[in-house]
C-alpha cells in the first residue's frame, strides 16, 4: 500500500505514470499545485510533533527517494489536507478511502464490525480506482497493478492473521537494509553476506572471551586473547558498534586484541589460520 499504491497515485496525479500518448486527463495536479503542496509541507516540518515522526521532505523533487515511512506519513496525515482544493474531488475521495483502509488495518486491535468496513472500503476503492485511472483503456492497463488487486483480499488476511502491523513487511525490509551493506564481493555475493552475518553473530559472544593468565600460575584455558590493540586503532563508529553488541553504554573503554588463540595449535588471525577461511571466520 505504501511503496506501491500510494506512490503510484502520486505519479498518476503528476503525469509520471502514464506518459505514452498522454492526454489532458492524465495530469490532475498542475505544476503550481505541486509546488504549493511541497512548500506547505516544508514549512510545516518545524511545527510537526515528534510523536508523528519525521515529516516527508519536499515531495515534488524527492518523491522518488521516499521510503515506506514517508509514504505512510503522507497517506495518514498530510496527503488529504494538502490535496484538498488542488485535486479533483472524486480522486481525493478515492485517496481518502485508501487512507482510511490503512488506518483501520494497522490498529493494535480490530473489531469484527470493522472487518466489514475494511472489506466495503476496499471494494469501493478498487472500483473507483479503475474508473478514475484505468477507464477501460488498454494503454492504461499498467495502472492496474497486482497490489491494487491485493486489497480485495485484505479483510480476509486481517481476519486470519490479525492487524497488519503484526505481519507487515517493515521488519523484513529493515533486515534487508542491514544485510545489503554486507554484500562486499561481486563475484562471491552470497559468501560475503554469509560471512558478515556469521561475524555479526560472533560479536554477540565476544563477552565470553578471556584474557591470557600470567604464565606459570594456572594451566592455560582457551580461548585466549593476544596482542592488544592501541586505542587509536579504533574508529568511533567501531566503538559504537561494539558497545551495541556488548549491550553497554557508549563511551566505555574496551581492551581489544589482534589475535584469539582457540587451542594450542590454532590462533585466529595468525598466518597459519589464513589457510582455512572457515576456521578464521
Amino acid at each position: 500500500m505504501l511503496l506501491n499504491i500510494t506512490e503510484t497515485l502520486w505519479k498518476l496525479w503528476i503525469g509520471a505514470k502514464i506518459d505514452d500518448n498522454a492526454d489532458e486527463h492524465d495530469q490532475r495536479l498542475s505544476k503550481a499545485s505541486v509546488s504549493n503542496i511541497s512548500v506547505s509541507l516544508e514549512r510545516a516540518r518545524p511545527e510537526i510533533p515528534s510523536y508523528l515522526g519525521h515529516a516527508p521532505c519536499c515531495i515534488d523533487n524527492h518523491f522518488n527517494s521516499y521510503k515506506a515511512a514517508e509514504w505512510e506519513a503522507w497517506l495518514k496525515y498530510y496527503g488529504i489536507p494538502l490535496l484538498d482544493q488542488n485535486l479533483d474531488d472524486e480522486m481525493l475521495l478515492n485517496f481518502s478511502q485508501l487512507s482510511r483502509i490503512y488506518t483501520l488495518v494497522t490498529q493494535h486491535s480490530i473489531e469484527l464490525s470493522e472487518l466489514r468496513i475494511i472489506e466495503t472500503l476496499s471494494q469501493s476503492f478498487i472500483q473507483g480506482y479503475e474508473r478514475l485511472y484505468y477507464r477501460d483503456e488498454p494503454r492504461r492497463l499498467p495502472v492496474c497493478t497486482v497490489n491494487v488487486h491485493y486489497l480485495a483480499h485484505l479483510a480476509a488476511h486481517v481476519q486470519d492473521c490479525g492487524p497488519a502491523r503484526y505481519w507487515w513487511q517493515f521488519p523484513m525490509e529493515r533486515y534487508c537494509g542491514i544485510i545489503k551493506p554486507m554484500a562486499r564481493s561481486k563475484s562471491q555475493l552470497s559468501t560475503s553476506i554469509g560471512n558478515a552475518v556469521v561475524i555479526t553473530e560472533l560479536l554477540h559472544h565476544s563477552q565470553f572471551l578471556r584474557k591470557p593468565p600470567p604464565p606459570g600460575l594456572i594451566p592455560m584455558k582457551y580461548p585466549v586473547l593476544l596482542n592488544p590493540l592501541r586505542r587509536t586503532e579504533l574508529t568511533d563508529n567501531a566503538l559504537r558498534k561494539l558497545a551495541y553488541f556488548l549491550n553497554v553504554e557508549d563511551g566505555f573503554q574496551p581492551v581489544l586484541f589482534h589475535h584469539c588463540q582457540l587451542n594450542s595449535d590454532l590462533t585466529v588471525s595468525s598466518k597459519s589460520s589464513q589457510h582455512c577461511n572457515d576456521i578464521n571466520w
